[in-house]
């Protein structure tokens, strides 16, 4: 599974988000053009740049700094239908001392996502938390 996108938090509730190249294609299996992102690459670095916005949401209530904050979204796709069968995400946080029930909040908070929320539920999405 390759690297779809990453989202880094900034602070004051805004990511960046990063995707190869600047331009779309059908993806390279289905003989798009190497190099630039296709569309699912797009719903990978929503998802990414979602789940960090939350939990800088949540963060922010809290008056906790995640800056630095890394999601990454590796996404699996499947043949037939053409769709993502699998998002792994891996949140990566800050190195501050977190509590385990701030850590449960924060963990609720990415899975309130509503772009996760949005996609079809076939879609398998396995998230990891590192701290």
């Amino acid at each position: 599974m390759a690297l779809s996108a990453t989202a880094l938090y900034q602070g004051d509730l805004k990511c960046t988000a990063k995707l190869a190249g600047s331009e779309t294609s059908i993806a390279t299996d289905a003989k798009g053009t190497p190099g630039v992102f296709s569309p699912t690459d797009v719903l990978s670095a929503a998802l990414a740049t979602c789940t960090a916005s939350m939990i800088g949401f949540v963060a922010n209530q809290q008056n906790l700094d995640m800056t630095g904050l890394s999601v990454e979204v590796d996404k699996e796709m499947q043949q037939s239908p053409a769709s993502v069968k699998t998002f792994k995400v891996k949140v990566t946080f800050p190195k501050i001392a977190l509590e385990d029930s701030m850590k449960k909040r924060l963990e609720g908070a990415a899975k309130a996502c509503p772009v996760k929320n949005s996609l079809n539920p076939s879609i398998e999405i396995v998230t990891e938390f590192v701290y």
